[in-house]
């Protein structure tokens, strides 16, 4: 189950009014009990987690057990506070399952894929069980092509039209990286595919592929240096590809001579962890801190603006772009910028 993050709940007014509980009730409640034992009072966004979370403040004195206070706080509630958790996990569960194509995947920790038939009424869910040895951290597809990369080093093709059978049936191809693969992208031209590698060896973070022969086409780098790891990659046509990573660098790669052909700094020393396009111009850049993301042009060597969500310092973990709106993934849940 996918962690969910405190502010989520502390918002989701929804779980709250699922499990009828009379929050402001309760918080004062607690503040008693806790002022009469300990002669203070939690902070109150502390409060309301050790609450929601069935804890309580861990500075207890006299060696207090925890039902000494709590008493029978739980029977206040139509169902019990820890089942609140649950609801809020199945709640952010469902959010994640939005697609905007016919397959949409999600990446597993247990190296399983997992997609929604989106042109069904029912959004119909298929697994593909253990797909690699250890997590699943990228994903991209074509019509009938699935490819994966994972923390076991490898990158493995499936055939979609095979998703049903068992797994080993499915997978075409197994493509040996040697260390993580942080991100992956098929190029347009639907021949080949570049993975963007975790940097921890002496050998180039990115790769190229040949999808037919399963040939490496090129390994890519600009004075890399260990752990400078490759953490998103994006085609703008089959000739163009731009990368960033851990080393605060977007670069732009030409894939007829596999070389980078132009390079911007970020001008914070923030890793760069993601990266979209209008596939002219105009650029965004989600950083590592605290949820900003900058808006670039090629033409220029500096960057136009700073974009920031307010009261978060998440990085930016995936976006996406039009031209009047801007979808950040954050630590917290989806963000959207609009700008019409």
């Amino acid at each position: 189950m996918a962690r969910i993050y405190w502010k989520e709940k502390k918002k989701n007014k929804e779980v709250l009014e699922e499990i009828g509980l009379k929050h402001t009730e309760l918080l004062k409640t607690v503040k008693t009990r806790q002022l009469a034992y300990y002669g203070q009072i939690q902070h109150l966004q502390s409060l309301q987690k050790s609450i929601m979370e069935g804890k309580i403040d861990r500075k207890r004195q006299r060696c207090r057990k925890r039902k000494s206070w709590l008493g029978n706080i739980e029977e206040t509630t139509t169902r019990r506070i820890n089942k609140c958790c649950e609801v809020a996990l199945d709640r952010e569960e469902w959010r994640r399952t939005i697609a905007s194509n016919l397959w949409q995947e999600t990446k597993q920790r247990d190296g399983s894929i997992c997609m929604w038939k989106t042109s069904d009424a029912e959004n119909h869910l298929i697994c593909i069980n253990q797909v690699h040895r250890s997590e699943t951290h990228c994903v991209d597809f074509t019509d009938s092509l699935i490819i994966s990369g994972s923390r076991d080093t490898t990158c493995k093709v499936l055939n979609s039209e095979r998703i049903s059978d068992a797994t080993e049936n499915a997978v075409l191809k197994t493509f040996e990286a040697g260390e993580r693969v942080w991100s992956l992208k098929i190029s347009p031209s639907k021949d080949m595919f570049a993975a963007g590698l975790a940097g921890c060896l002496d050998d180039p973070p990115i790769v190229l592929w040949d999808l037919e022969s399963g040939n490496c086409l090129a390994h890519l780098s600009v004075n890399h240096r260990r752990g400078a790891g490759v953490l998103d990659v994006r085609f703008e046509s089959p000739n163009e590809m731009l990368t960033c990573g851990y080393d605060t660098f977007i670069r732009l790669w030409d894939m007829r001579t596999y070389s980078c052909v132009r390079q911007w700094e970020e001008p914070f020393d923030s890793a760069l962890y993601c990266i979209d396009t209008d596939g002219e111009n105009t650029m965004v850049v989600g950083t590592a801190r605290n949820a900003m993301v900058r808006l670039w042009d090629k033409r220029q060597s500096d960057p136009i603006q700073m974009m920031y969500c307010k009261n978060s310092r998440s990085p930016v973990y995936s976006l996406a772009m039009d031209y009047g709106h801007l979808y950040m993934a954050l630590d917290t849940g989806l963000t959207i910028m609009d700008f019409t």
